[in-house]
């Protein structure tokens, strides 16, 4: 998963809004999708991380200093 500019047009996988050339994105790329590139535009890459963060917070102890989990609240 990394964050860069697209170098041709694409479309978000969350909201399939159009994203210009040049357009800062999430990007992620997968062998079980043949080798396709899954983009995300900033809007709802930062939705999606809300959510998980509100998810996390309420389900898990997570350190979010570093990349640590530390297992299922008691």
């Amino acid at each position: 998963m990394e964050v860069r500019r697209n170098q041709r047009d694409a479309f978000c996988r969350g909201c399939d809004r159009k994203m210009e050339r040049g357009t800062l994105m999430v990007s992620m790329s997968f062998r079980r999708n043949r080798g396709q590139s899954i983009h995300f535009c900033g809007e709802c890459a930062m939705e999606i991380g809300a959510l998980a963060q509100d998810i996390w917070d309420d389900e898990h102890n997570i350190d979010y200093d570093g990349d640590e989990v530390c297992g299922w609240k008691d």
